[in-house]
């Protein structure tokens, strides 16, 4: 389908996420340098998951990454503090 050829022709970017044990924890989608969606298991949203979320926030700032979702949540401060408990 189109999903398929976007990948297929670099137009989209599909981004997997796993923990230190390489467990798959999220999926990102990725399209002209925008983060379009963040999904947990099951479809939800990554913003379910306070520590990852702030990491992908974190990813995405330092990658050039613009959020353009509602699955991740962008506070100023908090994600930072939640960066940083996620890092302990």
């Amino acid at each position: 389908g189109s999903y398929g050829k976007a990948v297929a022709d670099q137009q989209k970017w599909i981004v997997l996420v796993a923990d230190d044990k390489g467990k798959l924890t999220a999926c990102l989608e990725i399209r002209e340098n925008k983060l379009l969606q963040a999904k947990l298991d099951s479809n939800a949203a990554v913003s379910k998951n306070p520590a990852l979320n702030a990491e992908v926030v974190a990813w995405a700032k330092a990658a050039g990454i613009t959020i353009k979702t509602n699955d991740v949540k962008v506070i100023a401060g908090i994600t930072q503090e939640l960066t940083a408990a996620a890092a302990v």
